[in-house]
């Protein structure tokens, strides 16, 4: 079993994990993205924020929509290391916080994603296809920039991968 599944399997708070994914929600991820932000400003070292929107299939019930959220949150999971944050914020908003000097790593997990998408999507026992938009952000050493304003960045920035188009215009 991998470290991923493993950690998917473990028992996890319900004040800071999402109760549908697993992952992290917005109260177990807000201090813990915000004390990467303050040991980034010591270090030096700019921390890399990925902002994923799963986008369901007009039609998809509220069980289709759940599985969904389960298989993005598996996606996430598979596409990601341990040392990563991880977190469900909102009803179809999945986030990143890639941990370390990142700049190398941003490619490497977009990349996973994309992957991990197409591979999910080319399985024949999928009843609709999964697709999602992605948007990444730098929070710099130094700025003192806020988590909302960091994650409101890379929102903007959101691209769809499997058709290259800006969802937001």
């Amino acid at each position: 079993m991998s470290d991923a599944n493993r950690a998917a399997d473990q028992p996890r708070d319900p004040a800071t994990s999402d109760e549908v994914t697993g992952l992290l929600n917005r109260a177990g991820f807000e201090p813990l993205a915000e004390h990467r932000f303050r040991l980034s400003d010591r270090t030096r070292v700019p921390v890399i924020l990925v902002f994923l929107r799963m986008t369901p299939p007009p039609e998809a019930t509220d069980e289709a929509r759940t599985e969904l959220l389960v298989e993005v949150a598996g996606v996430i999971r598979a596409a990601t290391r341990e040392a990563d944050l991880s977190a469900r914020l909102g009803d179809d908003g999945f986030c990143v916080l890639l941990a370390g000097n990142a700049s190398g790593a941003e490619a490497a997990v977009l990349s996973r994603i994309v992957e991990g998408l197409a591979d999910r999507n080319a399985r024949n026992d999928r009843p609709a296809p999964l697709s999602m938009a992605i948007g990444t952000a730098s929070y710099e050493p130094g700025t003192r920039r806020s988590l909302d304003d960091v994650v409101h960045e890379a929102a903007a920035r959101m691209q769809e991968p499997d058709r290259g188009t800006d969802p937001t215009g």
